[in-house]
């Protein structure tokens, strides 16, 4: 498998399941997708999601028009039987397919995601707790690197025309005085001590 970021900008996508690993689902995808879900009864947690609550008795009949124009489906019912009937609709429409009790074509990992940064973590589907566990050790360390993207970025531009260019970053990156300007919120010290590599 193949790690991939994706824009869900408008993307369909189709959740078979209330249920609480439904609703996490729908959080995830939601923010950016056009999030569907379709099931006869909701967890407490869709009361605070932004998408389209369909109550219906899941069917592999009634779920096709469903995953037509989907891009993304994920079968998310108690039933395994079910699921499967639901992947392979999906799978005939086109659309990709995100098992939740089994290891399928895709794995939704677990996000990190600052103003500038994003980390996903994923176990193939094998340790969804492990994704877990990894996350929360790293988000610290993901959380304070913004402010040396935007500096980055900044100088990048400057130094594109020089072949040493990629060095002089690295210097920057590795430069403990930047680090300390850039954690005290003093970006502008941050800068001038970043232009002596430069």
């Amino acid at each position: 498998m193949l790690p991939l970021f994706h824009d869900f900008t408008g993307k369909r996508v189709v959740i078979f399941g209330g249920g609480a690993v439904a609703a996490r689902k729908a959080a995830y995808f939601a923010p950016e997708a056009h999030v569907i879900v379709v099931s006869i009864t909701f967890h407490e947690r869709f009361s605070t999601l932004e998408c389209d609550q369909i109550r219906l008795e899941i069917t592999p009949e009634r779920a096709e028009p469903f995953v037509t124009d989907a891009f993304l489906v994920i079968p998310a019912t108690d039933d395994a039987s079910l699921n499967d009937a639901l992947a392979t609709n999906a799978e005939t429409a086109g659309a990709l397919v995100n098992r939740v009790d089994q290891v399928g074509q895709t794995v939704t990992p677990s996000l990190i995601e600052t103003e500038t940064v994003a980390v996903a973590i994923a176990t193939g589907g094998q340790s969804p707790a492990v994704s877990k566990y990894l996350r929360r050790q790293l988000e610290p360390e993901v959380g304070r690197v913004d402010p040396m993207v935007r500096l980055q970025a900044r100088l990048r531009t400057e130094l594109d025309d020089r072949p040493d260019r990629r060095q002089r970053l690295w210097d920057i990156l590795e430069d403990e005085r930047v680090w300390a300007a850039l954690e005290n919120d003093n970006f502008a010290r941050a800068e001038r001590l970043a232009r002596e590599h430069c």
